[in-house]
C-alpha cells in the first residue's frame, strides 16, 4: 500500500476512497493525465464523489481529484485536479473551491496525516478555456496558486 493511500484511509470521512495508481480517476479525465520519465505514480483520490454522501460536504463546492506522485527529483507532491470549464464567470468558484480543499488539507494533516504537511503542493484547473492568458481573471487564478492546463503531466 502506497503512503499515500495508508495516510489517506486514517481519514474517516476517505476510508475506501483513495486507490492505487489513477484507479480513482474516470477514464474520460485519465485521458488528460500523463506521467513523465521518473516520476513515480503513488495513488488517486476522488475527492468529489468520495464526499458528495457527507452530509457537511453535500453542499459544498468541492475539489475533485487528488493525485500523489513523487516526482522526478524525488519530493512528494499533492497534485490537485479540478476538471471545470474556465471562464471569466467560474473564476470566484473556481478559487472558491481552493480554499475549501486548503481547509480539508489542513484538517487532514492535523487530524490524522500529519506527514502530508511536508509534501509540495500543485494545484490545477483542467478544461476548455474561455479567458485569455492576459486576463485579470487569468491572473486571479494565477495569483490564487491555480494553473490553468488542457493537460497535466505530473512530474
Amino acid at each position: 500500500m502506497s503512503e499515500f493511500v495508508e495516510l489517506l484511509s486514517r481519514i474517516p470521512e476517505l476510508r475506501g476512497c483513495p486507490k492505487h495508481g489513477l484507479e480513482a480517476i474516470e477514464k474520460e479525465h485519465a485521458k488528460v493525465i500523463g506521467v513523465a520519465k521518473g516520476a513515480s505514480l503513488k495513488g488517486s483520490l476522488y475527492l468529489d464523489e468520495c464526499l458528495k454522501a457527507h452530509p457537511e460536504h453535500a453542499q459544498r463546492a468541492r475539489w475533485d481529484y487528488i493525485v500523489s506522485v513523487i516526482d522526478i527529483g524525488k519530493t512528494k507532491c499533492l497534485v490537485c485536479l479540478e476538471f471545470h470549464n474556465i471562464g471569466a464567470k467560474e473564476v470566484s468558484r473556481l478559487i472558491d473551491k481552493l480554499m475549501w480543499l486548503k481547509e480539508k488539507l489542513n484538517d487532514w494533516t492535523n487530524g490524522g496525516a500529519e506527514q502530508l504537511r511536508s509534501w509540495k503542493r500543485k494545484y490545477y484547473v483542467i478544461g476548455p478555456v474561455y479567458i485569455s492568458r492576459a486576463s485579470k481573471e487569468h491572473r486571479r487564478l494565477a495569483n490564487a496558486g491555480i494553473e490553468v492546463a488542457s493537460r497535466v503531466v505530473l512530474s
